[in-house]
């Protein structure tokens, strides 16, 4: 085992030399400490082959930069004894709390930007980074993480990065879309039970794409749907592009006339809940409903409830109200729906994209 102090970081040197396997996920990234100076830290977790493999493009190329260190650990080993060193005062036993031990490293170092690979951040956390002005989080969805108004009340500015991944997101989309209408996943679990039984699909040429939420990913999704000969109904809760203008339409006719439903909205206090029972009820008998984009902007129980009335033919979700989704959560209950682990920006491309937009932010 590695030791290090509070003051130490494992460089790209030393991680060669003790990890020489650096393809895929060999190595996982507990985070990466980025700097104008040392006491500036910036931590993001690596759990799957997608961010290794961004790990290793960083050091690939960020490696020689003068304000540029990073930490690492081999996958698959947790426990208290890789952080003890900078995180004397807990104790973290499960991988969930592998971000509460990268805090406490952030702690220790008076960092005055962070980087947010997706770790909560909340009021106590706030309080304890007397250091902190500026927090870049990387992706668009920092209120699911971070206490936003806590940051404002401490005079921490929160930043954002979009763009990164639209086309991913709406690619995962896509997938979902077609899984359900054409019912793959349930054919895949029909095969490997013993069970040859060909389920009945859905052409989505010529049916409606309806879009709730119409940013870059919604527009990327329009693009695909118009590949595929669908039609589209747009809602958004701004003034589109001109060239869209001609599908946009009010939330209800786009609930009550779509045979698709793809939703790419942000959440806000104002779209949290959008939808519910009386959304569900709008829409069309049959219909297939996709969810990239939050899930708190929709009232669960009520998806479920239009999904077992067989009112909502299919579902497709990638997002969920609780994340990492319960192990006993209704959802799992539901044949007619397909599920993914919040994947949809989860591409090598992205990836690259974020970071390098997340740098460029500090400088």
């Amino acid at each position: 085992m590695v030791k290090r102090t509070p003051q130490s970081y494992l460089v790209p040197e030393e991680q060669a030399r003790l990890f020489p396997d650096v393809s895929g996920n060999a190595i996982n990234g507990l985070g990466e400490a980025v700097a104008r100076r040392p006491k500036r830290i910036y931590w993001h977790r690596a759990e799957d082959e997608a961010h290794g493999a961004l790990q290793n493009w960083m050091v690939a190329n960020y490696s020689k930069h003068p304000r540029l260190k990073h930490i690492f650990r081999k996958p698959g080993v947790r426990g208290p004894e890789k952080l003890e060193p900078v995180a004397e005062t807990a104790q973290y036993d499960t991988p969930a709390n592998w971000s509460a031990a990268v805090k406490e490293f952030a702690l220790a170092h008076e960092a005055e930007v962070i980087l947010n690979g997706h770790t909560s951040m909340g009021a106590g956390l706030l309080a304890r980074l007397p250091a902190l002005r500026r927090i870049v989080f990387l992706g668009t969805g920092a209120s699911s993480y971070i206490d936003l108004e806590a940051a404002a009340a401490r005079g921490i500015t929160v930043d954002t990065v979009s763009g990164y991944g639209d086309r991913s997101v709406a690619e995962m989309a896509l997938a979902l879309m077609l899984d359900c209408a054409r019912r793959v996943t349930q054919m895949d679990s029909d095969l490997r039970a013993g069970h040859w039984n060909p389920r009945e699909g859905v052409l989505l040429q010529g049916r409606r794409l309806g879009l709730v939420g119409f940013g870059g990913i919604g527009t990327e999704m329009a693009r695909i749907g118009r590949a595929l000969g669908m039609d589209l109904a747009i809602w958004n809760r701004s003034e589109i592009a001109e060239d869209w203008r001609g599908f946009q339409m009010p939330l209800p006719e786009v609930l009550s006339g779509s045979d698709v439903i793809s939703l790419h909205l942000a959440l806000t206090p104002q779209t949290r809940g959008l939808l519910g029972q009386e959304a569900f009820a709008a829409m069309k008998p049959g219909a297939i409903f996709v969810n990239t984009a939050r899930g708190a902007l929709v009232d669960e129980s009520a998806l479920i409830a239009a999904l077992r009335s067989g009112h909502l033919a299919q579902a497709g979700l990638d997002v969920f109200e609780t994340e990492p989704l319960p192990p006993g959560s209704p959802l799992l209950g539901c044949p007619n729906l397909v599920l993914s682990a919040h994947a949809g920006f989860k591409t090598r491309d992205a990836a690259r994209a974020l970071l390098q937009k997340a740098l460029a932010k500090i400088g």
